[in-house]
């Protein structure tokens, strides 16, 4: 483990049917083949995970900062995920690494 690294456990639940898909389907079968791990199994992929994680941030940064763009919210936001240089009509810059990392989200072992 690098220093300052820590590693957190992200449980997972769904409460209803789904499935990520993974953008294609089978000719005169389904309209979408679900995304499966190396054993078959539905699994939710790390950028798919990563997306929701973001969004949520952002909606929860926006109503803590009250719009300000500037605020420390939308930095936490943005050390946490990453920038996007071309997100908010702000123009073009370097983009920041992001310092989450996410794996993908797997059905227990246990299961």
């Amino acid at each position: 483990m690098n220093r300052g690294t820590t590693t957190l456990t992200l449980r997972v639940e769904f409460t209803s049917d789904w499935g990520v898909g993974t953008g294609s389907g089978r000719h005169g079968s389904v309209d979408a083949t679900v995304r499966r791990d190396a054993d078959g199994f539905p699994m939710l992929p790390a950028k798919s995970l990563t997306g929701v994680l973001r969004d949520s941030a952002v909606s929860v940064t926006y109503a803590l900062a009250e719009g300000d763009p500037d605020s420390v919210w939308h930095r936490w936001s943005e050390w946490l995920f990453g920038s996007r240089p071309a997100a908010g009509g702000r123009p073009a810059r370097r983009p920041r690494p992001a310092h989450l990392s996410v794996r993908p989200a797997r059905l227990s072992g246990a299961l």
